[in-house]
């Protein structure tokens, strides 16, 4: 009443002051508006031409300055794809935070391997709950002996921003550990050695290992050496613990850029190798002869591959050889220097069956088969000849040999998987012909149940009338009728396959209504040596090809329609993901390319990077025409133009030493400036990793869940959510705040709010546990399912009596305090010590203000700028938001992500972390340790 009075009495006013409220809240309005425009814009990198010619062939590149991956305006753009990533994927975390948590409950997060024994030590790795990497550990003559942890990665990491562990090396007399650590993400890093019987580190610490083999004798090892900046691993030396590195001999130098040499170690023999994508030789020296020469064994020859394997048993090298024999086929050979006609046949090749690999037995050769696709074990009785298969009772799987055991033993074990079960693992009798299960402690904890999904193998008619095959799973209650999404994955490059194997992701993937497809085109090897020359060089355009014809045949088949494809690939696969997408972006609903080589016609131009003249073989040499001109008619970069493109996500390694940083980024790059349409393209690169990208098993899980939420929402597959909301209370009705409400086996929640209330999202349908628990009360748990009131759940905690020890305080008592004081004065150097590297987030903000504005100015300061337009006496303001990376002795690294200055022209800020850095272990006054 009295307002209405108010209104009538004076409108006028009213109105006036009505009109001032909307005109700022207007402005405030568009404001936000335009704020929300700049958060949501994506990054635009700049453009700078630069023409290339070849074969009378002219191409333009206006990102071909990414190349320089320190470029300060390239760093500052991975950080801002890095934040637009982040921002337009906010609304996922949810979701993503659900897809993590169902990955994270399939695996078995506190594990053991099955111990390995080797001399009179048992080696085996084990994963703690929490923890990311694997404990290495051992125990002495028996396995109820006491564990010694040897390597603890866990404890390292705290040390590293990034971290991976590459190699483990145990002397031969099992005295000393070498290993190496990669700190970048690369393929190489640093090597170190640990005394096993006194915990001390020897002096030899070694750069950019690459390869590590011991000799005989635990103290003379031979090492490989990468270029840092060609990338190429093409040196070997010699070392023996105790020397100068500097007086290490050089024992092999590759000057062919095409070949690739390494190390390792076979039976009683080193082997150094020499190697391409098409041709092989090995050259072997005895361990325990580790100053002498190494021996060739046979010449290298094009087109003709082979490698050697040693028993110590015998005096013969097993040769597993393409020479005749375009799928395989086993030899042997006197250990001395040969020529193939030399060779013996151990197991013939034969056509259409590819022989995988050979375990050698006292009496038994078994081999692993493979024929159409489907494997198998073939075993033979060396003496008699007398052969059989060990084959499992279904179509689409997987089966290999996992451990051979001793030489003279009459078992083995293989394993089996499909895109159903997990790998089980069997013990085989060759005396009885027999098998018994052995349960692999590593294997998921979960499989799924047969009567509730549906797998096999589809056939496609490729643009050329080849059938690819094609695996897959699905829901058995799926409807045939073009609705389903699908979720398909290859890879189709060097020969390599993807086998119907099983994963923890499967279940996540399929029970949300998605046809999981694993395609086979020409590429891999998967229907033998032919299936993947068909697949290379000028024939490479059949592997996208292929790739279309499988989704079309999907379509076609009514499992799906176009637009509801998912595509996914990493490195070669990424390479695919860009080609089929550019090719046919009609077909698919999303691309997910994860560090992709996609610039491929310029950087196979490039032949100082990485042995990029290796993959000559494979995708083809550019400055052959012909096959320049192949690769030009589907290099994802070369064909990127003004058309619609299905929503992307590209992902890269700053350190990736395989495919450049700048690979992808260029490609990202081009697509905003070109494609005409709204879909979202997300590009996302890991500052600390490499080619593999996260290190750990948890940090692989959340990207994982980060992917599978962008295919999702690019799909359109929603997740159903219901709200859980009620409110907590004691036994007296009073309202609880603060208490601790989460999902039980997760670490997903919320707490209730100062009234009690509280709101926790679930998704429909699933059976949950709610936990509440707080200070003073009992916990309580609450089943959670579609039968639960979930609007307006009432939860009543009751009182728990806590008991705290008594504390007497008497007046001569001494301040407990005080001694803790002094004793952390005393380890003053000690924990000042301990901190070896760290990372900060810093913002900062300073300003320059006059506290009384004078009205004149001297003339002394007439050139400074006058006060801000607020009148408040500003004459600097300055803020900057950075991340300071530490680590000892002096090394440091200061990333400036955002600055703005007032009262100059400079408009950058100047601050530096070196301002604020403050050690509590250090004085301020210098007093001595």
């Amino acid at each position: 009443m009295a307002l209405n009075q108010k209104i009538k009495q004076n409108p006028e006013q009213m109105t006036t002051k009505l009109r001032i409220v909307l005109c700022l809240y207007l402005a405030f309005f568009v404001l936000k508006i335009g704020f929300a425009q700049e958060l949501y814009k994506a990054p635009i990198a700049k453009k700078t031409l630069y023409t290339n010619i070849l074969h009378n062939d002219t191409t333009l590149d206006y990102y071909h300055w990414m190349k320089d991956k320190y470029d300060t305006d390239f760093v500052n753009y991975l950080y801002a794809e890095n934040a637009y990533a982040d921002r337009m994927m906010k609304k996922s975390r949810l979701l993503r935070k659900k897809l993590y948590e169902e990955y994270r409950s399939y695996m078995k997060e506190q594990d053991i391997t099955e111990p390995i024994k080797k001399d009179n030590y048992y080696y085996y790795t084990r994963y703690e709950k929490d923890k990311e990497f694997s404990i290495y550990c051992r125990k002495k003559d028996s396995l109820t002996a006491k564990e010694e942890i040897y390597f603890d990665l866990n404890k390292l990491a705290e040390e590293y921003m990034y971290v991976d562990l590459f190699e483990t090396k145990v002397s031969p007399d099992h005295k000393i550990l070498a290993y190496g650590l990669n700190s970048a993400g690369g393929d190489a890093g640093y090597f170190f050695f640990k005394n096993l019987e006194t915990g001390k580190m020897y002096s030899e610490e070694i750069e950019n290992v690459a390869g590590f083999v011991w000799a005989g004798n635990s103290k003379t090892f031979y090492y490989q050496i990468e270029n840092q900046k060609t990338k190429r691993a093409d040196k070997i030396y010699r070392h023996t613990l105790g020397d100068s590195l500097k007086a290490d001999t050089l024992i092999y130098r590759e000057e062919d850029w095409k070949i690739y040499p390494g190390l390792s170690k076979t039976g009683k023999y080193i082997l150094l190798t020499r190697g391409s994508f098409n041709e092989s030789e090995h050259l072997f020296l005895h361990e325990d002869n580790p100053y002498g020469l190494f021996t060739r064994f046979e010449p290298i020859q094009a087109n003709v591959q082979y490698s050697l394997t040693h028993y110590k048993q015998e005096d013969y090298f097993y040769i597993k050889t393409n020479w005749n024999a375009p799928d395989w086929r086993f030899m042997r050979s006197k250990i001395k220097p040969t020529s193939k006609q030399e060779w013996e046949d151990v197991v013939p090749g034969r056509k259409a069956v590819v022989q995988d690999g050979v375990m050698v037995k006292k009496d038994y050769f078994i081999v692993s088969e493979r024929k159409s696709g489907e494997n198998y074990l073939r075993i033979i009785n060396r003496e008699s000849g007398d052969e059989y298969k060990v084959k499992p009772e279904m179509h689409v799987y997987y089966m290999g040999l996992s451990r051979t055991f001793d030489y003279d033993t009459t078992y083995f074990r293989y394993s089996y998987s499909s895109l159903l079960t997990p790998a089980k693992q069997f013990t085989h009798y060759l005396n009885t012909q027999s098998d018994s299960i052995y349960i692999d402690t590593l294997e998921q904890k979960y499989e799924l149940n047969p009567d509730d999904y549906l797998t096999k193998r589809l056939w496609a008619i490729s643009a050329d009338s080849v059938r690819v095959p094609m695996d897959v799973i699905y829901k058995k209650d799926l409807k045939q009728d073009g609705t389903a999404p699908v979720y398909m994955t290859a890879y189709a490059c060097y020969g390599s396959n993807q086998y119907p194997a099983f994963n923890i992701h499967l279940k996540s993937i399929v029970d949300r209504g998605f046809i999981y497809v694993l395609v086979h085109p020409r590429g891999e090897s998967f229907l033998g040596k032919q299936w993947h020359e068909k697949g290379k060089l000028i024939y490479k355009k059949n592997t996208y090809t292929d790739i279309i014809a499988c989704s079309e045949h999907l379509i076609n088949e009514n499992y799906t329609s176009a637009g509801k494809i998912s595509i996914r690939g990493g490195s070669a696969g990424g390479m695919l993901v860009g080609s089929v997408i550019t090719m046919r972006p009609d077909l698919f609903g999303v691309g997910v390319a994860e560090v992709p080589f996609v610039d491929v016609l310029n950087e196979m131009q490039d032949t100082v990077w990485r042995n990029i003249i290796g993959h000559f073989d494979e995708i083809g040499n550019p400055f052959i025409k012909q096959e320049y001109d192949s690769i030009k008619v589907w290099c994802p970069y070369q064909n990127t133009k003004e058309i619609s493109y299905p929503p992307l996500f590209v992902t890269s390694g700053y350190n990736d030493s395989r495919v450049p940083v700048w690979s992808p980024a260029k490609w990202v790059a081009k697509l905003r400036s070109l494609k005409t349409d709204s879909s979202l393209l997300l590009f996302k690169t890991n500052m600390d990793a490499g080619h593999q990208g996260s290190a750990g098993r948890y940090g692989y899980l959340k990207d994982e869940a980060f992917t599978m939420a962008f295919i999702m929402k690019s799909l359109g597959v929603e997740e159903n959510y219901i709200e859980v909301k009620g409110n907590v209370t004691d036994l007296d009705g009073s309202p609880l705040p603060f208490v601790n409400i989460y999902l039980k086996g997760t670490t997903y929640g919320t707490t209730s709010n100062y009234d009690g209330e509280f709101l926790l999202e679930l998704a429909q349908d699933q059976p949950a546990e709610i936990i509440f628990k707080s200070i003073g009360f009992s916990s309580k748990t609450v089943d959670v399912n579609i039968n639960t009131r979930t609007s307006d759940l009432k939860i009543v905690l009751e009182n728990e009596d806590i008991y705290i020890n008594q504390v007497i305080v008497t007046s001569d008592g001494k301040d407990p305090a005080y001694g803790i004081i002094k004793n952390a004065q005393k380890k003053r150097k000690y924990h000042h010590d301990l901190v070896k590297s760290y990372s900060v987030d810093i913002y900062m903000k300073g300003s320059d203000r006059l506290n009384e504005v004078p009205k004149k100015f001297p003339k002394f300061l007439k050139g400074l700028n006058p006060p801000d337009s607020s009148d408040i006496g500003l004459l600097y303001l300055s803020e900057s938001v950075a991340r300071y990376h530490y680590q000892k002795p002096n090394e440091y690294k200061e990333e400036m992500f955002a600055s703005k200055q007032a009262g100059t022209k400079q408009g950058y800020s100047w601050n530096r972390a070196s301002y604020v850095l403050m050690n509590f272990y250090n004085n301020l006054i210098d007093l001595r340790w």
